[in-house]
């Protein structure tokens, strides 16, 4: 089952259904502000480095980059005691950002 994705039709702002996204390549807004930036950055980051960088403390993205990474949207390094040390976007990441800037364009 796919989600509804909303998009503007008119240039008063008003909504409608323009498709369905499959669960996996949808974001919200917190998995959307991730991928963005580890998007932008090259290679692994400090996962603490990324949540700074979002303007948030590391423990507050500890369920967002846990969702992404079983999406497999980022790959998580994990340090000696088993939490998230580095992350870093996968293709499938990179593909479900570029969708989400333009679901009706970005069919590859």
């Amino acid at each position: 089952m796919g989600f509804w994705r909303w998009g503007r039709t008119r240039a008063d702002g008003d909504h409608a259904v323009v498709g369905v996204v499959a669960p996996a390549e949808s974001l919200s807004p917190p998995e959307f502000a991730v991928v963005a930036y580890l998007f932008a950055a090259p290679g692994h980051i400090g996962s603490a480095q990324c949540a700074r960088a979002l303007g948030r403390d590391v423990t507050d993205l500890l369920t967002t980059f846990a969702d992404l990474a079983e999406r497999e949207l980022i790959e998580t390094r994990h340090d000696n005691a088993g939490d998230i040390d580095y992350v870093a976007v996968t293709d499938a990441g990179r593909r479900a950002f570029i969708r989400a800037q333009s679901p009706c364009c970005a069919r590859f």
